[in-house]
């Protein structure tokens, strides 16, 4: 009897538990991150998905002339921002924003773009005195400079390679790290201005305005090349360009490359889809018309700003799903995706 009462116990206890009502699942997960951006007055902070400004600016510009900045370049905790208006490159600690040091570029000028052989050497480029300069970045100083073709804007280093855009003489320098010096120089098409390295590392990535941008010529169609780095010679090049009949009134304002072995540039006519390991055209995957573009790796996703300088649409890896478009509330010149 007592064995009867505790299985009918048993059973009603079990019925019970089948009753309730279920407890709440809570999930925690918050999909945040933010968006840095360039503007007059400083650096603003954008929190998306939802857009929002983050009041006043993380950085603040302390020059009596707008901030004028060419491009973010991030290289482990640091964030480089290469300003056209002023010879220094300022540097923020990633996470706080907080400023850690100006590079002083002194005479040499402006640089244009930045990047980072190993954890101790940077290479910058100085288009107004046509020089690379060497930066150690245990103390925020230029130790060296090397000359090379005209107008050196962009420049990747690919291991110990660093390619260097010549936009005044049609070529990439190639400096070697271990002894910085110009191992060689190859001819690409008319001023080559963004170059990065793939995916491997095993060649640059150069995009090149064409002729009629940089000078008074007839303007040609921009286009990408890839430059082997073991055989020292341009393999593949394409128009940039969605409509061949267009292509000389195109102009590629930016340059970024995936973990997906694709090359993406803005034009007047599309955003271009360019395969870094095949021989296909470039292929228009977005017919916007924006005027830059970036990477963020961290969350394999494209950024881009349109041309009225506030709409930023937020891609896929592939840029075939828009996930978020926000709108600025000040123009911005250039911008990169950080964390939350």
């Amino acid at each position: 009897m007592m064995l009867r009462s505790a299985a009918l116990l048993t059973v009603f206890c079990l019925l019970l538990a089948a009753c309730s009502p279920e407890e709440p699942v809570i999930n925690s997960f918050e999909d945040r991150w933010r968006v840095l951006t360039a503007e007059d007055a400083g650096l603003g902070t954008y929190t998306m998905p939802d857009g929002s400004r983050v009041a006043g600016q993380a950085w603040r510009n302390d020059a009596s002339t707008p901030l004028n900045v060419t491009r973010f370049r991030t290289f482990r905790d640091e964030l480089f921002v290469l300003r056209a208006d002023a010879p220094e490159i300022v540097v923020l600690a990633n996470d706080t924003l907080r400023e850690r040091a100006r590079i002083d570029c002194g005479a040499l000028g402006a640089a244009q773009d930045i990047a980072f052989a190993n954890a101790t050497t940077a290479y910058a480029t100085h288009p107004s005195s046509n020089v690379v300069s060497i930066i150690d970045l245990t103390t925020y100083s230029i130790v060296r400079t090397i000359r090379v073709d005209s107008l050196p804007n962009g420049i990747a280093a690919a291991g110990n390679q660093i390619g260097v855009a010549c936009s005044g003489s049609g070529t990439i320098a190639i400096i070697d790290s271990r002894s910085n010096a110009v191992e060689t120089t190859i001819p690409v098409n008319h001023a080559p201005f963004f170059i990065e390295p793939d995916a491997a590392g095993e060649q640059f990535v150069v995009v090149s305005l064409g002729d009629g941008r940089l000078n008074g010529g007839t303007r040609t169609v921009p286009t990408l090349s890839l430059v082997n780095l073991i055989r020292r010679m341009v393999t593949s090049t394409v128009d940039l360009t969605a409509r061949a009949s267009e292509g000389p009134q195109q102009n590629a304002s930016g340059l970024v490359v995936t973990a997906s072995d694709y090359a993406y540039v803005p034009v007047q006519n599309g955003l271009l889809q360019i395969s870094t390991r095949g021989r296909g055209r470039a292929s228009a995957v977005q017919f916007e018309d924006y005027r830059s573009i970036c990477y963020n790796p961290n969350r394999a996703e494209l950024i881009c700003v349109k041309q009225d300088k506030r709409t930023v649409d937020v891609y896929d890896e592939y840029a075939e799903n828009r996930k978020t478009t926000t709108t600025a509330t000040i123009d911005i010149q250039t911008l990169l995706g950080i964390a939350p």
